[in-house]
């Protein structure tokens, strides 16, 4: 039967694009009894992969379409032609290779020798995915599956190659996944050809839109544990792993695979005859465990279909590599993460590898890595870039951007943040692991490169003396910052050890000796900078003992000069030896420098006098002292631990305490002592045979004993003792001064000592008065003031002028010139006025030696002229005996006091009570008497008209009255 058309899609293809896909069939015929029809020669119309080409073929379809099960398989075409160029599948997708429909399924397909083809273009129209397989499944518009399928990605001349592998393209993101399968022949590792590497791991995902390749990449959807994804060098060789292939036959297969290629010259052997290589006694089925492990492990081909085995040039590398024939490396990265293992940059052709815990680049040499981040990025030839931390013998380097070449073996060191250095100790630990203690000291800011071994020992065969070895380029430094060393004074930036570009070889088996590095020392201006040799110290820190030139080094940018040992290490930099500072000399064997300051400890310190200098210095002499220099301060503090400083040449002065030096002189604090007195400042300036302090205490010692005559505090001081004298004035309004032998205290505002009278000569500013107040405990806190004082030491008198007056009992004692010992005040000149604080009793002024002395607050003695005038007569009365006096009941302190006197009248004084009556005899005064006060007249000779009468009474001047024994006619 013919017919001219017949048209797939028109009932139930919609799918396939409606009435544009049909089939034009040739003379055909069908059973009506059965289902299933064929056309064995039909035109296919699919303008949507061939245009307006027709696709020869055979047809196929079924009459019954109610049958769910095979609904979506028919109609089905398969074409004669086995290398057809399908179009328009998706943007950048081309494809080679026979063309199959069924249903709404397109497939392409091949055959062994001549498979599909599918080549993906990224939008630069360049190939970037080529993939060959015997089938492929095409979703229209959604997707390009296919199982088995050899792909390579392409970059540059270089690929990531499979050989059988799952692969899943979408049309629409345009994103390619490859798979392994679970099939022995597909656990094959990918091979990178650009990095020469391969690849175990089980997916990758390829964003063309983005450039990037994602290895490794979770299956976000379901939980499960990191697989890890392990980059391992075409060169890596592992002696565990040669032997581990090494379990069911008494030779190894690596062997026997390599006999095997040199009987033949053949890479490819059946699986039969290497089963039987292995045992006479083996089939294929005794050996498929182990040639599957060999595909995975990037060994072998194998396909089960033909029994044919392919050998990779991994098996004649292992086999020689066992032997150490060839040359090998260890590098394996093993990448474990949740996330993505690793990307892979079409830009730069570089893969980001995350997780990666360590790298080992040599195990002889004991090299290895523990990147920052657990990431490095590799590049072309299985070259690096990492931060992190390297291993290399007993040397640790930490920093970033270092970059290993693997050709070279080497790794550049950019910018290494410090170099650890270990010493062995020549033991081993219990799995056989060297020993080693760690240096104190790191060498910090290095550049240069690590000598992994020589590039054509990259396996260490050769023990090689030299590697691994470190190869300083630039400037590198040891610094000195730790809190530990001196609180950590020895800031980076001012004090450390730049070492000159270095090589250190044998990184794996050097000891203390080898350690040694030249350089400068700089240190913060503490001394010049200077060559040195830094080597490993008692303390275990890189540091030097080393000698100053004869003539020394200026240090503190020439504040002083040393000359001696100077010893570095995490202690410090300490020296040992002279150091001498504005005229001073110090011999120590404990000095610590620090960048400003510096301390320690000497059994002497000396100062020459020097008095042609514009600022003047004394003789100092010290023994066991502490030092405490401030250079940028100008100050060196010298403080005596027990023995006090001897000052001036005259050897009887001393201080104990501090000195200060600075260019401004001699300064000190603490008590300056010598046998005449004593000072006590915070601040005092020595010259060559003085000593000053704008605020000081003093004390002057008596002649000739340990008493102290004299004590005051809070004064401008300057003794000169080239003069013998001292001044001092009152740093406050009020100076007040003690005189513990007198038992006074006074308040002039300054004095004078002669040093060479043993004279203090006190005065008051002017228009003031000083103050004297008694603190004898039975004085009564006896006070008085003056105008000037002069205190003899040798005698301890005190005179003092200008007194107003002094008040003692109930009387004013008006005299101007006093003078003190212990026993109390006396005036020496006679009393000028004696009078009762009431104005009562006035004796008449006279001069007469010894007249007056009070003894304290509430009693005095004195002698004086009492006046008693009456008309026409001027005349007074003489007391031998005028004294103050307490009176009355209760305590001595409580008691009020009085004035009391008494005195003979003779016939020769001519006295009368009034101008009528004469009197002779006693008379007693008492000053209680609030208006008159009281005058006793006791006298049994009253002269009266001739007559002598006997009477004792009280008169008054005024108005007397005198009871006589008998009336009077």
């Amino acid at each position: 039967m013919k017919s001219g058309r017949a048209k797939v899609a028109s009932s139930r293809g919609s799918g396939l694009g409606g009435n544009d896909v049909y089939a034009e069939l040739s003379e055909y015929e069908f059973e009506t009894k059965k289902s299933l029809y064929e056309v064995a020669n039909v035109k296919m119309h699919y303008p949507l992969y061939f245009g307006q080409a027709v696709v020869e073929g055979k047809f196929e379809d079924k009459l019954v379409t109610s049958n769910e099960a095979t609904e979506g398989s028919y109609p089905r075409f398969e074409s004669k032609e086995r290398v057809l160029e399908i179009k328009n599948i998706g943007e950048g997708v081309r494809f080679k290779g026979g063309f199959r429909l069924q249903g709404t399924t397109v497939y392409g397909f091949g055959n062994r020798t001549e498979r599909a083809e599918l080549q993906l273009f990224n939008k630069k129209n360049s190939l970037v995915y080529k993939g060959q397989a015997e089938l492929f499944v095409i979703k229209q518009e959604e997707r390009i599956v296919g199982e088995g399928v050899e792909s390579a990605i392409y970059f540059g001349k270089d690929s990531i190659y499979h050989p059988s592998v799952n692969i899943r393209f979408d049309l629409k993101t345009r994103e390619l996944q490859l798979a392994r399968g679970k099939r022995g022949s597909d656990r094959n590792p990918f091979f990178n050809s650009f990095q020469q590497i391969n690849l175990d791991a089980e997916r990758m995902d390829f964003e063309l839109e983005t450039d990037s390749i994602y290895i490794g990449r979770r299956n976000m959807g379901i939980a499960k544990s990191a697989v890890p994804v392990v980059f391992e060098s075409l060169k890596f060789f592992s002696e565990n792993d040669y032997n581990r292939l090494q379990n069911i036959s008494t030779t190894n297969p690596i062997a026997l695979m390599k006999v095997a290629y040199q009987e033949t010259g053949e890479k490819t052997i059946a699986a039969e005859s290497l089963a039987k290589r292995l045992n006479p006694k083996f089939s294929v089925e005794n050996i498929n465990s182990l040639l599957y492990d060999l595909v995975s492990k990037g060994f072998i081909n194998y396909n089960a279909d033909d029994g044919m085995v392919e050998l990779k040039d991994k098996v004649l590398h292992y086999a020689e590599a066992s032997q150490k024939k060839v040359d090998y490396d260890n590098m394996r990265i093993s990448s474990e993460t949740n996330e993505t293992n690793a990307i892979f940059d079409l830009k730069d052709n570089s893969t980001s590898i995350n997780g990666v815990q360590n790298i080992e680049f040599s195990q002889s040499q004991r090299v290895g890595l523990k990147p920052y981040g657990d990431n490095v990025r590799m590049k072309g030839n299985r070259d690096m870039d990492f931060h992190g931390r390297l291993f290399a013998g007993f040397g640790v380097i930490e920093g970033k951007d270092f970059h290993f070449d693997y050709n070279k073996y080497q790794i550049g060191l950019d910018s290494v943040r410090y170099f650890d250095m270990y010493l062995p100790t020549g033991k081993v630990d219990k799995n056989g692991v060297p020993e080693a203690y760690s240096i104190a000291s790191r060498i910090e800011h290095l550049n240069g490169v690590l000598l992994i071994d020589a590039p054509s020992n990259k396996s260490g065969r050769e023990s090689i003396e030299m590697f691994p070895s470190m190869e300083s380029k630039k400037n590198s430094f040891v610094f000195y910052d730790y809190k530990k060393t001196q609180g950590g004074v020895y800031q980076r930036d001012s004090f450390y050890f730049h070492l000159n570009p270095f090589s250190f070889n044998s990184l794996d088996k050097y000891s203390q000796s080898d350690i040694h590095f030249k350089g400068k020392m700089v240190s913060a201006d503490i001394f010049p900078v200077f060559d040195e040799t830094i080597l490993v110290r008692e303390d275990s820190s890189l540091g030097f003992i080393t000698k100053t030139p004869a003539e020394g080094y200026p240090n503190y940018q020439g504040k002083g000069k040393f000359k001696g040992t100077i010893d570095l290490s995490n202690k410090g930099m300490l020296g040992k030896g002279t150091l001498n500072y504005l005229g001073a000399k110090i011999d120590s064997d404990d000095l610590i420098f620090k960048p400003h300051q510096m301390t320690g400890s000497a059994e002497r310190f000396d100062m020459e006098e020097d008095r042609k200098a514009a600022i003047q210095v004394p003789q100092v002499r010290g023994f066991d002292v502490l030092i405490d220099w401030r250079p940028y301060k100008d100050s060196m503090y010298v403080t005596s631990k027990e023995a006090p400083f001897e000052l001036f040449k005259e050897g009887r002065h001393t201080l104990k305490g501090t000195l200060i030096l600075t260019p401004g002189g001699l300064k000190g604090r603490g008590l300056f002592d010598w046998d005449k007195a004593s000072m006590t400042s915070k601040l005092f300036s020595f010259g060559a045979y003085s000593a000053k302090a704008d605020t000081t205490d003093l004390k002057i010692k008596a002649i000739d004993a340990d008493a102290i005559v004299l004590s005051t505090s809070n004064l401008n001081g300057n003794v000169d003792f080239d003069k013998q004298l001292g001044t001092f004035k009152a740093n406050a309004e009020v100076l007040t001064t003690t005189l513990p032998y007198n038992q006074y205290v006074t308040t002039f505002n300054e004095f004078d000592w002669d040093m060479a009278k043993e004279t203090v000569t006190f005065r008051a500013f002017e228009g003031k008065l000083g103050n004297f107040v008694s603190i004898h405990p039975d004085q009564d806190s006896l006070f008085f003031q003056g105008k000037n004082a002069l205190y003899d030491l040798k005698t301890n008198l005190l005179k003092v002028a200008g007194v107003p007056y002094i008040v003692s009992s109930d009387a004013f004692h008006l005299h101007r010139n006093w003078r003190h010992r212990s026993a109390g005040w006396r005036c020496h000149h006679g009393a000028e006025k004696c009078q009762n604080r009431g104005g009562y009793h006035q004796p008449v002024p006279r001069h007469q030696p010894g007249d007056s002395e009070c003894f304290r607050q509430k009693e005095y003695r004195a002698k004086g002229f009492y006046e008693y005038n009456i008309a026409g007569k001027t005349q007074e009365i003489e007391f031998a005996e005028i004294v103050g006096t307490r009176i009355g009941e209760g305590n001595h302190q409580t008691k009020r006091s009085v004035t009391r006197a008494t005195g003979e009248i003779g016939e020769r004084n001519n006295f009368y009570i009034d101008h009528k009556t004469k009197f002779q005899g006693t008379i007693n005064l008492s000053a209680e008497n609030p208006t008159l006060g009281s005058t006793v007249l006791h006298s049994s000779n009253l002269r009266l008209y001739l007559q002598n009468i006997g009477f004792q009474s009280i008169v008054r001047a005024t108005r007397m009255t005198c009871p006589l024994p008998t009336p009077f006619r």
